[in-house]
């Protein structure tokens, strides 16, 4: 337990940045996230309400009507809405010339650029999120798996000692998942420096060795693999699960150390997206599944535990 602030040992995620991870996971937190992009307060100096945008991004129109005053103005500046007349300001109900001419009064300016920061870090948060449900799902999958070799096992008498090998696996797995868990915030507060792209090769390199490890135990869903199948990968195994637990011990000390990731108290404003290890795009932390099929948790083409349909749940 960590003294300075009751938490679960965070190791190797800096004490204040465990507990800035807690307090944007909180309803409060989300809940004031969501109002800043998607609510907005109506421009008409007589009025002042807090307006709700009906619409996403990806519709893209500009055009707001208060419910209260009934005032046409534009999401994008802030301005009342003309798209016609002598004082027209707008050509259509998609584009802001003031906002694609950066003519926006200082104050909007200042919201925009808020905006813009809020928005980056949520889609960061929920991609490292749903990075560490991934690692959540993995943890119940071996712990079931744990649970049905003991039950396999528990018939024949001595069977235990001689599949140590599976259990040290399973136990490995275990324990780097929860410390994908860690990393994966490490990550969200990493400095987009020399580092970085580093540190994203050595996640994926951990996930490589780690899924490797896991379709050993569980080469598919559907089916189990005999405890026969499993004695005659006992040595290669053996090795892997040595392999990754080497891996893990001294990625852990990199971090710790400062030697592969420089670690900051809030979101580095520079960090725009993930890094696919296939083609080496970046792309927009919206995006679970790269335009090359690549997922993001595993860096796989086509990855069968994940859907690129979806782009967030594991297939069934």
């Amino acid at each position: 337990m960590c003294f300075n602030w009751g938490l679960p040992p965070p190791q190797p995620i800096p004490c204040q940045n465990a507990l800035d991870w807690r307090r944007r996971s909180s309803a409060d937190i989300q809940t004031e996230i969501w109002r800043i992009m998607n609510t907005a307060t109506c421009p008409n100096p007589n009025c002042g309400v807090i307006i709700k945008r009906e619409i996403d991004d990806k519709d893209r129109c500009l055009h707001m009507i208060c419910s209260q005053c009934k005032y046409h103005w534009c999401w994008a500046c802030r301005e009342e809405f003309r798209p016609g007349g002598a004082n027209k300001n707008h050509d259509n109900f998609y584009h802001c010339k003031a906002y694609d001419e950066g003519k926006l009064r200082p104050e909007v300016k200042a919201m925009n650029t808020q905006l813009e920061r809020v928005r980056r870090e949520a889609a960061n948060f929920k991609y490292c999120e749903h990075l560490r449900h991934c690692c959540d799902k993995d943890i119940v999958s071996l712990q079931a798996l744990q649970k049905n070799l003991e039950t396999r096992l528990a018939t024949g008498p001595g069977e235990s000692g001689k599949f140590k090998f599976l259990f040290d696996a399973i136990n490995k797995l275990l324990q780097a998942n929860e410390d994908k868990k860690k990393l994966y915030i490490v990550a969200f507060y990493a400095a987009m420096d020399t580092k970085k792209q580093l540190f994203e090769f050595q996640l994926k390199d951990m996930a490589e060795k780690t899924n490797k490890l896991l379709k050993m135990l569980q080469p598919n869903q559907k089916s189990q693999k005999t405890l026969e199948e499993f004695e005659k990968d006992g040595k290669a195994m053996h090795a892997l699960t040595k392999t990754v637990s080497a891996f893990l011990q001294k990625l852990r000390r990199d971090v710790q150390n400062g030697h592969c990731v420089t670690i900051l108290d809030k979101p580095d404003d520079k960090s725009t997206g993930w890094f696919c290890m296939v083609c080496k795009k970046v792309n927009p932390f919206e995006k679970f599944v790269c335009d090359c099929l690549a997922c993001q948790v595993h860096g796989e083409k086509r990855c069968l535990r994940c859907n690129p349909e979806s782009h967030v749940h594991y297939l069934d």
